[in-house]
C-alpha cells in the first residue's frame, strides 16, 4: 500500500512539474507574439509604421522627463512622459552610478519578456563612451541600458507599459537598424543653455556638443549659424553636413541665401587673412552637400580650417586637432553661377520625387 502511495505521489510530482514547464513555456513571448497582441490592441499602429517613412529617431530629454518619436513622414511627433528618472544631468560613467546614459546610440535588440513589460535594448556603451572610458582610466562602465515599460529605474529609460507598446511595435515595423536613439541632458534645440552643462568632466562639453549636432540636424544649426555667423557655429554645420545630418530644408536656406543680394558685413577670414562673407558661404554649403568641386584653375576657392577636441578609440584620448577642410566659394559671378545650377538640378531632382523644401 505504501509503495502504492509512493508511486502515485511521483507520479502526481512529475506530471505537476511537467504541467509547470508546459505552463512556463507558454508564457514565454516571442517579438511576433507581442506583436500580433499590441497590433489586436492598437490597430492604427499599422498605419503609423506604414506612415513612418521607414525610419525612427528616439529623443530621450532627462531635464524635461520626456520621450518623443520623430519619423520622416510624420507630421508630428509621438510624445510620452518618463514615468521614472534616476541619477542627475550628466553621462553614464561606470556600472551602479544610477546615470541614464547621454549620447547618440541604436538599438540592439527587442526583448519581448522583460520584467518591465517590454524593452529595447539602447547600445550603450558606444565607441565615445569606450574611448573616453580609455582615457580616464575607468573600468565596469555598465550596459544592459532598456528603454522599457513600467515605473521604475536604476539608468534607464521607463515610459510606462502603453508607451513601450507603440515604441516596440513601431521600432520592429521599421527595423531596429533604422532606429537612432539620442539622450540629451535636456532639450537643445531650443538653445544651449550653460547651465545644464556645468560639469568638472572636460570632454563633457564636446560630448554635448555631439548631441546637439545630431539632434538638431544641419538645418536648424544653419539658422543658428545665420544669427550668429562664427566659427564655431560653422564648424557645427560641416560637422552636421559630413555626418549626413541634413534634410531639403537645407537646400531651401541654401536658395534663400544665394537669392539675396551679397551683404556687406564679412565677419571671418580664409587663407592668406582673405575675408569671406556669408554668401561665400552659402555657395560653399551647396557645392558641398550637393557633391560638387570648384574648377582645378578657379582661384575662387579657398580652404578653411577648422578644429575640435574630439576622442579617437584607437589611441588615448586627448585633445588634439582634427582638421576638417572646407571648400569655400568666393562670391564670384563663377562661384555663384556654380552653385545655382547644382541647387536647380538638386532641387528638380527632389520635386520629381514629391519632396517639399520649405
Amino acid at each position: 500500500m505504501a509503495i502504492t502511495i509512493a508511486i502515485g505521489l511521483f507520479v502526481a510530482a512529475a506530471a505537476l512539474l511537467a504541467g509547470g514547464k508546459a505552463i512556463a513555456k507558454v508564457s514565454r513571448h516571442t517579438v511576433e507574439s507581442r506583436i500580433t497582441a499590441i497590433l489586436k490592441k492598437k490597430p492604427h499602429l499599422k498605419e503609423d509604421a506604414k506612415n513612418s517613412g521607414g525610419k525612427l529617431r528616439i529623443l530621450v530629454f532627462k531635464n524635461e522627463r520626456r520621450v518623443e518619436v520623430h519619423a520622416p513622414g510624420w507630421k508630428t511627433p509621438r510624445e510620452y512622459p518618463m514615468t521614472a528618472f534616476s541619477g542627475t544631468l550628466g553621462p553614464k560613467l561606470r556600472e551602479g552610478d544610477l546615470q541614464i546614459p547621454e549620447g547618440v546610440y541604436g538599438i540592439a535588440y527587442l526583448n519581448p519578456n522583460s520584467r518591465f513589460y517590454l524593452s529595447l535594448k539602447v547600445s550603450y556603451p558606444n565607441a565615445s563612451d569606450r574611448a573616453r572610458a580609455k582615457a580616464d582610466k575607468r573600468v565596469n562602465l555598465g550596459g544592459d541600458i532598456m528603454l522599457h515599460g513600467k515605473a521604475v529605474t536604476i539608468g534607464c529609460v521607463p515610459v510606462g507599459d502603453d508607451a513601450i507598446e507603440d515604441i516596440f511595435y513601431l521600432a520592429h515595423a521599421v527595423g531596429i537598424r533604422n532606429v537612432s536613439v539620442i539622450i540629451a541632458p535636456y532639450d537643445m534645440r531650443k538653445g544651449r543653455n550653460p547651465e545644464l552643462e556645468r560639469s568638472p568632466l572636460k570632454w563633457y562639453p564636446d560630448l554635448c556638443r555631439e548631441i546637439d549636432i545630431a539632434l538638431c540636424g544641419a538645418a536648424k544649426l544653419y539658422g543658428r549659424f545665420l544669427k550668429n555667423p562664427s566659427d564655431d557655429t560653422l564648424m557645427d554645420v560641416v560637422m552636421a553636413v559630413q555626418n549626413g545630418n541634413w534634410d531639403a530644408r537645407m537646400a531651401y536656406y541654401m536658395k534663400l541665401e544665394l537669392d539675396r543680394p551679397i551683404p556687406r558685413h564679412r565677419y571671418t577670414t580664409a587663407g592668406d587673412g582673405v575675408e569671406i562673407d556669408s554668401h561665400s558661404l552659402a555657395v560653399f554649403l551647396s557645392g558641398e552637400m550637393l557633391g560638387f568641386d570648384p574648377p582645378a584653375s578657379s582661384t575662387a576657392a579657398w580652404t578653411v580650417i577648422l578644429s575640435r577636441s574630439v576622442p579617437d578609440e584607437s589611441e588615448e584620448h586627448r585633445n588634439y586637432l582634427s582638421p576638417y577642410r572646407i571648400h569655400i566659394f568666393a562670391a564670384t559671378h563663377e562661384g555663384i553661377i556654380l552653385a545655382k545650377k547644382k541647387l536647380e538640378s538638386y532641387m528638380k531632382f527632389k520635386e520629381r520625387r514629391g519632396e517639399s523644401f520649405k
